[in-house]
């Protein structure tokens, strides 16, 4: 008589089925990788035989083929990456963040899209330009300036106004060639439509010390939504948001929706430019020289950054900047600085430009102040003043505590003060907020 089989659990995969299916995902996230979660989804029901004690032998999960896998499909997309069809495209789209933008090769298809144009048109996976969602009668027009453009004749760049069927509003598009090494030019559209960039949201939220509803307004404010219609989507009344827009003018210290717009649109250029690419911090406002980035290893392994201006072996002042727009200092400033022997040492705090995050889970504010004292050792300062902006107070106050000795004095520029207490903020925050708009 034969043993009664195990009944199946459902929720468990076959192991040899789960580990096809783990080869074939592995290629699949390689290829594109916001297929990761795929790929997790059935690693995890591996595993999950593992802690049922559904595998006989723990060994079964240190399986050879896996990295006779891994090592094949190295090779194999080394090679495709070379020779897939898109493979330079991607550098070029990824200049451009926050406006919908495609290449053509002047063809049916769409070759390349950013996230911007995935979302502002609705793209996902190959699409045709008839997916595009513009009046048949500009999709044509387009079709034919592609052609040119891609072909190499007529002129190199055109712009067109046209329609979009999604919001009815006109979009204008910028066609430009890009040259390609090794094969025939592309054509390039941008767009004026735009997305906010991932992260955006966090990136405003600090450098104006704005609310989780006032960052979502300002957001639609720069993507073109008028008041009545923000006010539809948040379920407020005008009115409502309109005061919320006050508030909002008064921390980010400007006059109206348009100046608001500017500086956000500015704040957008800053964060999403490619300071990775670049060996050089832009120059300073006024024209002044770029400065070069100096990196140091921490102990835990992070890179962290940090810029000096001023005088040369002057009198050192830590500079704790906000953000990383505000690294560097007018030009007259910078020369005032100079001529005043003091020597300006400016981290890029963790997370900004090419400073690598904070581990998740740690303490920012321990860690953050960590770094500043890590620059200071490693440039051999043994004491310095500090100037903070904003909300940076946190991090010079901890500095003082945590190291006394290098601390010599503190001045806040717009300075938050740090509450720690329900009656703490109750007391101060009218002080804040007058602070903040002044």
């Amino acid at each position: 008589m034969s043993e009664p089989k195990t009944p199946v659990d459902p929720a468990v995969p076959d192991a040899l089925g789960t580990k096809a299916e783990i080869i074939d995902r592995l290629y699949d996230v390689a290829l594109d990788p916001i297929r990761l979660g795929d790929l997790l989804e059935v690693w995890e029901g591996r595993m999950r035989l593992l802690r049922r004690g559904g595998l006989d032998d723990v060994a079964e999960l240190n399986d050879p083929e896996f990295d006779v896998h891994v090592s094949r499909a190295t090779i194999f997309l080394d090679r495709l990456e070379l020779a897939r069809p898109d493979g330079g495209y991607r550098a070029v789209l990824d200049d451009i963040p926050k406006s919908a933008a495609f290449l053509s090769d002047g063809g049916p298809i769409i070759l390349a899209f950013n996230r911007a144009a995935a979302i502002a048109f609705g793209l996902t996976g190959n699409h045709a330009l008839t997916a595009l969602p513009f009046e048949p009668d500009d999709i044509e027009t387009l079709r034919g300036v592609l052609r040119q453009v891609a072909n190499g004749r007529g002129e190199r760049v055109v712009t067109l106004r046209i329609h979009s069927v999604l919001t009815g509003s006109p979009v204008i598009v910028r066609v430009s060639e890009i040259e390609m090494p090794d094969r025939s030019p592309l054509a390039l559209v941008r767009s004026t439509e735009l997305v906010w960039p991932l992260g955006f949201a966090d990136i405003v939220q600090e450098a104006f010390g704005l609310t989780d509803a006032e960052v979502e307004i300002v957001q639609s404010i720069t993507l073109g939504l008028p008041i009545r219609d923000i006010a539809a989507a948040r379920r407020r009344s005008q009115e409502t948001v309109r005061t919320q827009m006050r508030s909002i003018l008064s921390k980010t210290e400007t006059h109206s929706q348009s100046e608001l717009v500017r500086v956000v649109l500015g704040l957008m250029d800053l964060a999403t430019s490619p300071i990775g690419q670049q060996p050089l911090v832009p120059a300073a406002p006024g024209g002044a020289a770029a400065v070069e980035f100096h990196t140091l290893r921490l102990a835990d392994g992070r890179r962290l950054d940090f810029i000096e201006f001023g005088a040369p072996g002057g009198a050192p002042l830590l500079y704790m900047h906000l953000d990383f727009g505000l690294i560097r200092w007018p030009r007259s400033a910078e020369k005032a600085a100079k001529a005043a022997g003091i020597r300006v040492i400016v981290p890029v705090r963790a997370g900004y430009g090419r400073s690598d995050p904070v581990p998740k889970g740690a303490d920012r504010t321990l860690c953050c102040t960590l770094d500043y004292a890590a620059v200071l050792d490693h440039l051999g300062q043994v004491s310095a003043a500090v100037l903070a902006l904003g909300a940076d107070l946190r991090f010079a106050m901890q500095l003082a505590n945590l190291r006394p000795d290098l601390v010599t004095g503190i001045v806040g520029c717009a300075a938050q003060l740090p509450l720690n207490t329900a009656a703490q903020y109750e007391r101060m925050d009218k002080w804040q907020r007058f602070i903040l708009a002044n």
